[in-house]
């Protein structure tokens, strides 16, 4: 799971509203929240503005979104 989508779920925001959020296609949104595609600059400014975070919390150097790290209790 991408930390978009972690968050945004965790905002209580639809996937609709946040498509509406960052000015774009509810296709799109999905495919950024699933790691399917990168994002610009413009873009990566609009997801972390609407989701209350910086760029570099939320994409990698080149616009891939960041996957959630997950630690196991063993």
């Amino acid at each position: 799971m991408t930390k978009i989508r972690s968050i945004r779920e965790s905002l209580g925001l639809s996937q609709i509203d946040f498509a509406r959020a960052v000015n774009t296609h509810p296709s799109n949104a999905s495919r950024l929240e699933t790691g399917a595609t990168k994002a610009g600059k413009v873009m990566r400014a609009r997801v972390a503005g609407a989701l209350d975070a910086e760029p570099d919390e939320l994409f990698d150097e080149n616009g891939w979104p960041l996957e959630v790290e997950v630690v196991s209790a063993i």
